[in-house]
């Protein structure tokens, strides 16, 4: 009768170690196909990494009369970005953001403009050294002093989603 008592005791731990690792073996698929999405996800991209400052591009200018150039932003660090992916957008004193065009293609009530500065010897992409000069459009929005923040872009294709390079500000 002892040995029948004895048998039953040791029942219990077997169940409780196969329980154990059937939940580790649960938690590990589980694992693996998190892992496995998050390796899939991955476009095989290389990381695009950009560094770019900003300045008043005419600190002695009277915005309440002259049609602002607001601000030079230059790139300091980064790949060669390709002009015809970028995309500028501004903020001035916080309010609606607005999209910029390039000078050289812009219509005259464009809300901003941008115009390259620098030249690297590339004319198809945006070099280390180079930069762009954000000037308002039609509207005058920066009456006095004004901050703007500008927001670089580069534009995905196909099934490959906008990028945000950086987001940079200053007074103008």
């Amino acid at each position: 009768m002892k040995n029948e008592m004895k048998n039953e005791e040791a029942v219990s731990p077997v169940i409780a170690t196969i329980l154990m690792v059937a939940i580790t073996v649960v938690l590990a698929g589980v694992l693996y196909v998190w892992a496995s999405s998050l390796a899939g996800d991955s476009t095989g991209d290389t990381l695009d990494t950009y560094v770019f400052t900003a300045e008043d591009a005419n600190p002695n200018a009277d915005p309440s009369t002259d049609v602002d150039a607001l601000v030079r932003v230059g790139m300091q660090s980064g790949s060669g970005l390709n002009w015809g992916t970028l995309q500028v957008t501004i903020k001035i004193d916080g309010g609606t953001p607005m999209t910029c065009k390039d000078a050289s293609t812009a219509d005259d009530d464009a809300s901003c403009t941008y115009e390259k500065y620098g030249d690297s010897g590339n004319a198809q992409n945006w070099e280390v050294g180079e930069g762009i000069t954000i000037t308002e459009g039609s509207a005058d929005d920066c009456t006095a002093s004004c901050t703007v923040e500008v927001t670089l872009i580069k534009q995905g294709a196909g099934d490959t989603e906008d990028k945000t390079l950086g987001v940079v500000s200053s007074s103008a």
